[in-house]
């Protein structure tokens, strides 16, 4: 049985420390231990029958542009059955600080596009899993953030829509989880999901996907 490929992109959030863990029980991929890992473990467990063969290529600090920068490398060339992807949240947060990055949510959408499309050119098969960036206000700052990030929200739902992708409102999870217990708990920060966050994520990616 040849194995399946889900390859996981995106940013600190997806990363979550896997340069640092990469051989700490993951020696071939480095998965880290965030909910690449929490997943892979999931399916496995789920889908004896299959052979799973993960990647994690997120890496901390970046948007849409550094995803674009190192696509061949990082994204086509592992030439995944699947791709799983959370990016956004830098765009957001970089446009606020008036940097050049992220100025509109138009061209944040115009390069995921692009992303995509490079992939199913490559590979028609191929599966994409869009995970909603999210926010959990913790200041008038980040109440400023969220407007911006909202933008994009919406244009990745668009985007999920028209390459027939899974969507995983990650928003509204964090949100409703936020009523049963603090933001705190989901996320020190408002950022970066705490371990119970990266289960909250993973159990929805597993409930949402399935082969």
């Amino acid at each position: 049985m040849s194995n399946f490929k889900i390859l996981f992109q995106g940013d600190s959030i997806t990363d979550s420390g896997r340069m640092l863990d990469s051989t700490a029980g993951f020696p071939k991929h480095g998965l880290g231990p965030g909910y690449p890992s929490i997943v892979t473990g999931k399916l496995q467990l789920a889908y004896p029958e299959m052979e799973f063969e993960n990647f994690n290529r997120g890496i901390s600090g970046n948007n849409i542009y550094h995803l674009y920068s190192r696509w061949r490398r990082d994204t086509l060339d592992l030439n995944p059955d699947m791709l799983s992807m959370l990016i956004g949240i830098n765009d957001s947060s970089l446009e606020s600080r008036t940097s050049a990055y992220g100025k509109d949510p138009l061209s944040y959408g115009e390069v995921y596009r692009a992303l995509l499309a490079w992939c199913r050119k490559v590979n028609p098969e191929i599966r994409f899993v869009l995970l909603e960036p999210f926010l959990l206000p913790r200041n008038d700052e980040h109440q400023q953030w969220k407007i911006i990030l909202e933008e994009r929200q919406a244009e990745l739902r668009q985007i999920a829509k028209e390459f027939d992708a899974v969507f995983i409102g990650l928003q509204q999870i964090f949100d409703d989880a936020s009523k049963i217990k603090p933001s705190e708990f989901w996320s020190a920060d408002g950022v970066h999901p705490s371990l119970a966050g990266h289960h909250l994520i993973a159990d929805a990616w597993v409930e949402k996907v399935k082969f």
